[in-house]
């Protein structure tokens, strides 16, 4: 039942999404947080990372924002309830997560969850099943303000500490890895 995760696109019924939940719920449970990033998103260094982990040892979820609606109303906020109406209970939530960090924990709700059906979209179902399960959430600064939908980010005014989406040109990661790696190998 690894599969519709990102029932709101016109991608494929199996994702990359859907491929890296199975294999973090049924291949290789090794690790007790995982970091996801889409193919969009930019991080100067894996430092950045330990930075966060550091600060956020007891979370489930790492995202960029949490966002709960309480009473189910489709029409409230955000565009893809539709996508989550009839598929879970209420309260629902959501984030943006283009650049996350799930706990075993919450997989292991995720492989609970699809025991008996697919995925629900994914920008839904971590924060929902997150939350219905009282698991700490929280979305760290480096995040907040620099993971959204569709801004478009000048490379010239990147925050090296913080990760990026969507940053779309690889020629900008190069960029801007090259730019600043005279000051940070100081």
């Amino acid at each position: 039942n690894y599969y519709n995760s990102s029932t709101v696109s016109n991608l494929k019924d199996i994702i990359a999404w859907d491929k890296a939940l199975y294999y973090f719920n049924r291949v290789n449970k090794e690790y007790q947080n995982i970091w996801f990033f889409e193919e969009d998103v930019f991080l100067f260094s894996e430092d950045v990372l330990h930075h966060i982990d550091e600060k956020y040892t007891k979370s489930d979820l790492l995202s960029s924002f949490h966002e709960i609606n309480q009473t189910g109303d489709v029409y409230q906020g955000w565009n893809h309830w539709i996508n989550v109406i009839h598929r879970i209970g209420t309260p629902w939530a959501h984030s943006l997560i283009s650049a996350s960090r799930l706990s075993r924990r919450l997989l292991d709700r995720i492989d609970e969850y699809v025991s008996d059906r697919p995925l629900l979209f994914i920008e839904a179902l971590y924060n929902t099943l997150a939350l219905h399960n009282q698991y700490v959430i929280d979305n760290p600064e480096e995040l907040r303000d620099t993971i959204t939908y569709d801004k478009i980010w000048d490379k010239n005014l990147v925050d090296i500490k913080k990760i990026y989406h969507p940053f779309k040109k690889i020629e900008d990661h190069i960029f801007i890895r090259n730019f600043y790696k005279d000051f940070t190998e100081k």
